[in-house]
């Protein structure tokens, strides 16, 4: 027997932990749209002259029609009328809104790894000789298990600290990158406003158009009434300051029926 040699073995583990950080973000976007539609109608190509007096003294004497800056104004569903005595002319504007709001929504993604390096070494003896079992062989195995165990040991340990260290990592991105997905979610909601919006200030424009033929035919309906009223005001007022007798009105539907006695 001579004296024991020695045997270092070193064994070397690589670790890599993967992390993965997952930003979601949302925004809205809010407005009014809206659908106009607007018409003219000049009465001095529609009434007589004559008419049209009686027209511009029944408007006068009518509490619906509003005055303000000269022109007379009367509200009507969805819009408006208004009456220009000076410019002779009538405008019926028709304005629908509608509150819309729109969700926007972006996602990023991002991975990385950290990564990390553990080394050990196992020792074990022999003698040249082979003494007792204890062969170059018998002890490069046991070194190597050995080492083996420890280099296990140490990277289980690592991976804890690489598994902080990722989260850390996934938590700052999500912090840095958290200000331009929020960006990315309300450009996404204003993209959704502008083509929703587009859609639906169509869409009332279309019912505008509908509302306005249809108040159009109500507006003039009104304005032969009033005109109607008009005259038998007239007719009447003029009846009374020439002491005309027996007069009398009577109304049957849209017919006005005006009786009186006068000295020729």
């Amino acid at each position: 027997m001579c004296n024991p040699r020695r045997v270092q073995v070193r064994a070397t583990r690589t670790i890599s932990e993967q992390w993965r950080a997952e930003i979601a973000r949302t925004a809205e976007a809010s407005g009014t749209v809206a659908g106009e539609a607007r018409l003219e109608c000049p009465l001095a190509t529609m009434l007589a002259p004559a008419a049209l007096t009686a027209f511009v003294e029944a408007v006068r004497e009518d509490d619906q029609w509003v005055l303000a800056d000269g022109v007379y104004r009367l509200a009507v569903p969805g819009g408006q009328v208004t009456f220009d005595p000076a410019a002779e002319r009538i405008e019926i504007v028709v304005r629908l809104t509608e509150q819309l709001r729109t969700e926007g929504r972006a996602e990023r993604v991002v991975t990385g790894a950290v990564d990390a390096e553990v080394t050990a070494e196992g020792e074990a003896t022999y003698y040249s000789d082979g003494f007792a079992g204890r062969t170059r062989a018998v002890a490069e195995r046991e070194a190597r298990q050995a080492a083996d165990a420890a280099a296990e040991a140490n990277a289980l340990r690592e991976r804890e600290t690489l598994t902080r260290a990722g989260r850390e990592r996934a938590q700052e991105a999500m912090r840095s990158d958290a200000g331009r997905v929020q960006a990315e979610a309300e450009a996404d909601a204003q993209r959704r406003y502008a083509d929703a919006a587009a859609t639906r200030t169509a869409a009332l424009r279309g019912e505008a158009d509908a509302r306005l033929a249809e108040i159009h035919r109500q507006t003039l309906d009104a304005v032969f009434r009033t005109m109607a009223a008009g005259y038998r005001a007239a007719i009447v007022r003029y009846a009374r300051q020439n002491n005309a007798e027996n007069l009398s009105v009577t109304e049957s539907g849209d017919v006005v029926e005006i009786q009186f006695e006068m000295e020729a």
